[in-house]
């Protein structure tokens, strides 16, 4: 095991997305946003178009080749370094659901899940899987959409390109994390966006 790749990777993946956001960020569901206005700041855009998705990747990635999984072989897979693999994913999933900003919601993570998504599974099946889980989101206006399509065609993506399955089981188990801690809790997911500016006049 690398530590030294390993201890960011577990810093970038079990951080609460909660506690990376700024003030001037709301959550909010698929149907409220729709009644938005568009005067926002464009700058508070950074941590949900960016920061989360490259923390996912990042994280995914340097947790991969730092204990180290180089193979795709169950025969020749290192079980506690596997195992290890599985949890801080998992954990890291469950670790950004969690949010103080609303009562009886969770944050839905789709940049952190599509960051780790294309570490995961080879890059046209995560491609897929998030337009997907995209147009699910609009055609069913609820952000567990997003998760439960995707999970469905990444996994069936994945196995038309024969994708190892030590790799597909994570990324489809990941996905079905947020819509399992949903239904359980009976929580909605909402999803970060820019709070309005307020007008000066």
């Amino acid at each position: 095991i690398d530590w030294v790749l390993l201890v960011p990777a577990l810093l970038l993946l079990l951080w609460p997305g909660d506690r990376l956001m700024a003030s001037q960020v709301e959550l909010l569901s698929f149907d409220r946003m729709g009644n938005r206005s568009e005067a926002i700041n464009r700058r508070r855009w950074v941590y949900v178009r960016w920061l989360d998705p490259i923390r996912g990747f990042g994280g995914a990635f340097l947790l991969k080749i730092s204990l180290p999984l180089t193979t795709d072989l169950w025969s020749y897979l290192p079980g506690a370094e596997y195992g290890l693999f599985v949890a801080v994913l998992g954990l890291g999933m469950i670790a950004q659901l969690y949010t103080r900003r609303e009562e009886g919601v969770l944050l839905g993570p789709v940049g952190y899940a599509v960051g780790m998504l294309f570490v995961l599974v080879p890059w046209p099946a995560a491609a897929v899987a998030v337009v997907s889980g995209i147009t699910s989101l609009f055609a069913f206006r609820q952000v567990a959409a997003f998760f439960g399509f995707a999970a469905m065609v990444v996994g069936l993506v994945g196995m038309l390109f024969e994708t190892p399955i030590i790799w597909l089981l994570p990324a489809v188990g990941v996905l079905l994390i947020p819509v399992s801690a949903g239904l359980m809790t009976g929580r909605t997911l909402e999803i970060p966006v820019p709070a309005e500016t307020q007008s000066k006049n």
